[in-house]
């Protein structure tokens, strides 16, 4: 098996364990169903601006280009939360954390409905 082979294996694989079922809407597009992973919560140990600003984590989802070829800001997702309550949340992307060859990692921020 090629190294291209086995990293597919391994990105399918972790989709299976960790993936939850996400829907992706972009601006005048038509909803995405697909599956998003979340990261690990990623705190910003200095925040940028005023001394009183709260450190706040950021919550990171990451999706497959084949699935998902663009996320812009701005972009709503829907999905459970990462504390495994099952319950769907409206999210919002707020920017992009990183854009890899496979997949996006996004940060979003929670909607209040």
């Amino acid at each position: 098996m090629g190294i291209g082979a086995l990293r597919d294996l391994i990105a399918e694989k972790d989709t299976d364990i960790f993936g939850v079922t996400a829907t992706v809407t972009l601006k005048y597009e038509e909803p995405i169903v697909t599956t998003g992973i979340w990261s690990a919560p990623d705190v910003d140990d200095r925040p940028v601006g005023g001394e009183f600003e709260r450190l706040a984590p950021k919550r990171i989802m990451s999706f497959a280009k084949s699935d998902v070829p663009t996320i812009p800001r701005g972009t709503i997702v829907e999905a459970p939360g990462q504390d495994g309550d099952p319950t769907v949340k409206t999210w919002e992307v707020d920017a992009t954390d990183t854009s890899l060859t496979m997949h996006w990692r996004v940060v979003l921020v929670e909607v209040d409905c």
